[in-house]
């Protein structure tokens, strides 16, 4: 656990026609193990959010779409209470605190959801600086080799592993995001690509850069340019209600 991927760097995305969703997608691995691994998707905000009641007011957290399974698809932001949801936190002095969990050696922290409402009463932490998602994404292993899974993927050039050391810059960008409208949409987008971006390895950029555009047939459309529209389509349509 604790390993960070990134989709695909090719030119040709391998999620051009479905699951487009992956598209230069983050990812966090929560588990790892011999049948399955799990992760979560970190650059996808939605426009639902979270309701947490500090005593003397309420305050709301902005969801992130963390992949298919156990996502809530629904209108009543105040129905996900009851919903599995993974609250993220990088401050290392909290968790010197007592508070949070360590995902491996990534440098990010699992919290519950009390600790959430005792740091945000206490002033520590805003909501800014907690990410709270809901749903997650599981690749099926076929036998107990160790095969498959989100190695499996990377392996197929699904997905490229996060150098450890760029983990917490990705963080520092996509906590940047703010809850999806409309009117930000274009903006929030941009600072997951931008994540996306520096997580690359040295390799990775240096083997992109050297590949010629691909268009699609009898068009002067880059299929790179293709792929991104196709994934702005799908925040559209998934995630901005």
């Amino acid at each position: 656990s604790g390993v960070m991927v990134r989709a695909s760097s090719a030119r040709r995305s391998p999620y051009l026609l479905s699951d487009q969703g992956f598209h230069k997608s983050l990812i966090l691995v929560l588990r790892d193990g011999e049948d399955y691994s799990e992760g979560i998707l970190l650059n996808h905000v939605t426009s639902r959010s979270l309701p947490l009641d500090l005593g003397d007011g309420m305050v709301r957290v902005p969801i992130r779409y963390g992949g298919p399974a156990y996502y809530y698809i629904g209108d009543d932001d105040d129905d996900n209470g009851d919903l599995p949801t993974v609250f993220l936190h990088s401050d290392v002095s909290l968790r010197d605190a007592g508070i949070g969990t360590p995902i491996g050696k990534s440098r990010l922290f699992t919290c519950t959801k009390e600790e959430v409402i005792k740091v945000l009463k206490s002033g520590r932490l805003s909501v800014d600086d907690i990410m709270a998602v809901q749903g997650f994404s599981v690749w099926t292993k076929k036998d107990h080799s160790g095969g498959g899974g989100v190695p499996g993927d990377v392996e197929s050039g699904f997905f490229e592993f996060v150098p450890r050391p760029k983990i917490k810059q990705v963080w520092d960008s996509l906590i940047l995001q703010e809850q999806l409208t409309a009117d930000n949409l274009s903006t929030n987008v941009s600072k997951s690509r931008q994540a996306w971006s520096m997580a690359s390895r040295e390799s990775d950029a240096n083997e992109t850069s050297k590949k010629d555009e691909i268009h699609v047939f009898g068009t002067d459309i880059d299929v790179t340019t293709l792929a991104d529209e196709a994934a702005i389509r799908w925040v559209k349509v998934n995630l901005l209600q």
